[in-house]
């Protein structure tokens, strides 16, 4: 039951809970391979959209093994659709077809309209001519027909971000590939946002442009020039030395925005980033974080 459970979260894209169900259960032999199966499956493909490869191969290759010694479709078709996902992000398309190929051995009928249709999916993902079926699931449609952001909106209504994300990604839109790639970034599946970015500049289609390493690096995902601006606040600032409020978590009354910035008081116009909080307290106003000393360096 903790695998199964496991596997809704996956799909829900809460990936800490549903590793933390699935891996107790991978850890333990003696559990039942109809147990087993799909919490390897689950944790093998957070990994693998983490960027855990090694992780990732270990999980899906137990799994494979397993589900190949019970002969039952149940069992193989997840480990066959994880297995063609980490094939199409290793870049080898022959390799994701092989991985689905063995379902061809079984009647359509035994597969439920879902399981067929995302089956599907990684055929048409290697070259692999699908032939038309009745009843395929409205995201899975909306997919064949490159109808990607009406394929995004059904799986937000569903409540599965990674697919949302993937679709999003596939749109001839930069924006709403930005918004793909982030939403992906947020899930934490960076290994799919990758390859969605790949995927996109070899079609020679716009490439989202993410955050610079130094911004991806700073705690509080400021930029340089941010971080300058936030030297000129403290400059500026009336109360440089104000202590931290615990208590009351009373800020300064009066705040004054160097001439780099705009009115919304970010050089960039956007809403700056508030501090990181440990504690239960707000950080120092007027005073950069330790992180941000005079010690750095900016162009």
């Amino acid at each position: 039951m903790a695998a199964w459970l496991a596997a809704s979260l996956l799909e829900q894209g809460r990936y800490a809970a549903a590793v933390q169900l699935a891996d107790p259960v991978v850890r333990n032999p003696s559990v039942p391979p109809v147990s087993r199966i799909p919490a390897l499956v689950v944790s093998g493909t957070v990994a693998l959209r983490r960027g855990d490869l090694r992780l990732a191969a270990e999980r899906l290759d137990l799994a494979r093994d397993l589900a190949a010694d019970t002969g039952e479709i149940q069992r193989i078709l997840p480990v066959a659709a994880a297995r063609a996902e980490a094939a199409w992000m290793a870049d080898d398309l022959d390799a994701t077809a092989r991985e689905v190929a063995p379902l061809d051995a079984f009647a359509t009928d035994v597969f439920l309209g879902w399981e067929l249709a995302e089956t599907d999916w990684w055929r048409r993902i290697a070259g692999v001519d699908v032939p038309g079926r009745p009843d395929v699931p409205e995201p899975f449609a909306r997919m064949a027909d490159d109808d990607w952001l009406a394929a995004a909106a059904v799986w937000e209504r569903l409540g599965c971000p990674w697919w949302q994300g993937v679709c999003l990604s596939r749109s001839d839109s930069v924006d709403d590939a930005r918004a793909g790639t982030e939403l992906l970034a947020a899930l934490g599946a960076v290994e799919t946002r990758s390859v969605l970015v790949r995927d996109r500049r070899r079609a020679g289609q716009v490439v989202p442009r993410g955050p610079r390493q130094q911004t991806r690096t700073n705690p509080a995902g400021l930029t340089a020039r941010e971080l300058r601006c936030w030297r000129c606040c403290r400059e500026a600032s009336p109360t440089p030395s104000l202590p931290i409020a615990r208590s009351s978590r009373r800020r300064p009354s009066t705040t004054t925005s160097p001439p780099c910035c705009g009115s919304s008081g970010s050089p960039t116009g956007r809403p700056l980033r508030p501090w990181p909080v440990s504690g239960g307290s707000f950080p120092t106003w007027g005073q950069l974080p330790m992180w941000a000393s005079d010690s750095l360096s900016f162009p």
